[in-house]
């Protein structure tokens, strides 16, 4: 019994020295360890993988909101918070980058349609903004009044002209400036004589008056360069002119500012 028991104690020993003192692991610890050491390895290269990926979608968020939004005056989208990887393993810190990396290519589609959609509208309003000149610029023509305050030309005194005049031959041909829909066509005998309204949509609205004849007619769509009548001197007018007005959300702004004479 004497021999087993120091036999017992020398095996104790030899075992307390290969695995503690000599600092050798267990088969089992060495297998898990490895595969722990390849799991790292692994972390690490996706890690380095979505490094250029967030590099790339950082540049196209700042081009989205310093170029592409700002075309159409929007405000830049917000941040979707950085991942903290403090206290957190590496795989853990792995999972909640890869969550703030989809997140923000989230956002990114759906700014991305619906800037699709603000162009689509883009399009049609600038098909019915009122930009071009409403008559044959070739032909000879002068403005004989400007918009703002001016001297009436029939009763005098100061008052406000909403428009322009512009001093042409009668019968000359008067075009709509932008695709929209004729709101008034009517026949005054004082104030505007012949007159034609046309409603271009988002708050715009051009107004044609003195005509010496009308060719469309209330209700009726009208595309820009659409001929809408002739120059003339009906109602109050002095002579052939054509009074050319734009009004943004009721209000005249200054027809110049719209297109190149």
């Amino acid at each position: 019994m004497r021999n087993v028991a120091w036999v017992v104690g020398l095996a104790g020993l030899y075992l307390l020295l290969y695995f503690g003192l000599l600092h050798l692991k267990a088969p089992k610890t060495a297998v898990m360890r490895r595969r722990l050491d390849r799991m790292k390895s692994r972390v690490e290269l996706l890690n380095a993988r979505i490094d250029p990926c967030e590099e790339q979608l950082r540049i196209i968020e700042e081009r989205s909101d310093y170029v592409y939004r700002a075309l159409y005056g929007l405000s830049p989208l917000g941040r979707v918070g950085e991942p903290s990887g403090e206290d957190l393993n590496p795989g853990e810190a792995l999972s909640r980058r890869l969550d703030s990396l989809y997140k923000r290519v989230y956002l990114q589609g759906t700014a991305l349609d619906d800037l699709l959609s603000i162009h689509a509208l883009a399009g049609e309003m600038q098909l019915c903004l009122p930009s071009i000149p409403p008559i044959d610029t070739s032909m000879t023509y002068h403005l004989s009044s400007g918009f703002g305050w001016r001297t009436d030309p029939v009763y005098g005194g100061s008052e406000g002209h909403a428009g322009l005049d512009i001093a042409m031959r009668r019968g000359s041909p008067v075009y709509v400036t932008g695709d929209g829909v004729v709101e008034e066509a009517s026949f005054n005998i004082a104030g505007y004589g012949r007159v034609v309204t046309v409603n271009h949509g988002f708050g715009y609205k051009t107004r044609y008056a003195h005509l010496s004849r009308m060719y469309v007619h209330e209700g009726q769509k009208v595309k820009r360069g659409t001929l809408i009548g002739t120059v003339g001197t009906t109602g109050k007018s002095t002579g052939p002119h054509l009074h050319y007005e734009v009004r943004y959300r009721g209000t005249p702004v200054n027809p110049r500012n719209f297109m190149d004479l």
